[in-house]
């Protein structure tokens, strides 16, 4: 006849023994999982970052804030995707001057300068993301992109 005791010990078994197996399930699924859902992330042929670079499109927005409230911006110079342009005309006055260009490429230098005072931003955005603030000075700012 089993006593209590043996009763317990043989239950304790089989649940370690269905514990065991269980968590050897799990941990093979978790392996599994891990290795075979990132296979092949950044290849060529998947759309991955090494054929994507070269279809890449950017777009900058240049802006130039001044402490003054209402100020005329004559004379922003700032690359375009046609070179550098000069404003001349009179603009509506305000404290913020903003304007967008692109698409551009990889590596295109963006660059600002107005010498009448004023902080100049480089903000850039990728593929239709979000701008990103690259580069800040008093009077001018550079950025090539590069990523």
């Amino acid at each position: 006849m089993i006593g209590r005791e043996d009763n317990k010990e043989i239950i304790n078994l089989k649940i370690y023994s269905i514990m065991k197996k269980i968590l050897s399930v799990l941990l093979i699924s978790l392996l599994t999982f891990t290795f075979t859902s990132c296979e092949g992330f950044n290849t060529p042929n998947n759309g991955g970052s090494t054929s994507q670079n070269s279809q890449d499109e950017y777009y900058v927005k240049y802006s130039i804030t001044t402490t003054r409230q209402y100020h005329y911006f004559r004379g922003v110079t700032y690359a375009d995707i046609n070179g550098m342009i000069t404003t001349k005309e009179k603009d509506s006055p305000s404290r913020v001057w903003t304007i967008t260009v692109g698409p551009v490429k990889k590596g295109f230098r963006a660059s600002i300068q107005y010498n009448e005072g004023g902080t100049c931003q480089i903000e850039v955005s990728k593929n239709n993301g979000p701008f990103v603030l690259k580069a800040e000075g008093k009077n001018s700012a550079s950025y090539t992109i590069d990523f």
